[in-house]
């Protein structure tokens, strides 16, 4: 198969995904990966250029996500969240519960503000 307006033939094949370990991306062809294909699909689609992020470990990948490369600065809220998780200059680890709406105000307020300037939130 080949992708539409990319010319690039796709090797994935369904058994590189593994519903135990995740999605197989060592050890490929460039044309084999997930990740890759993906990645060109968007920019092709977008006329712009993405950043992959993704969590695993060895030659299995948990998840996959990409960011447009031009996005900014980003700052992931989590009770369990570290820097080492997603390992990108762009990003910044702040660990804190927001279970609850005062939570979530102050996590969002002068710590987020102190990083980056001001304060944005993606409510998805």
């Amino acid at each position: 198969m080949v992708l539409p307006g990319l010319g690039v033939a796709v090797g994935f094949r369904p058994e590189y995904l593994d519903f135990e370990r995740g999605i197989h991306v060592g050890n490929l062809e460039e044309n084999q990966r997930i990740t890759r294909i993906l990645k060109l699909a968007l920019e092709a689609r977008y006329g712009q250029g993405f950043v992959t992020e993704r969590w695993g470990r060895g030659v299995y990948w948990q998840w996959i996500g990409y960011l447009p490369r031009a996005a900014g600065k980003v700052v992931g809220v989590s009770r369990s969240i570290q820097a080492s998780d997603f390992p990108h200059p762009e990003f910044a680890a702040l660990p804190a519960n927001v279970s609850g709406g005062e939570a979530a105000r102050n996590a969002r307020g002068a710590t987020v503000r102190d990083h980056f300037g001001r304060a944005g939130v993606s409510r998805e």
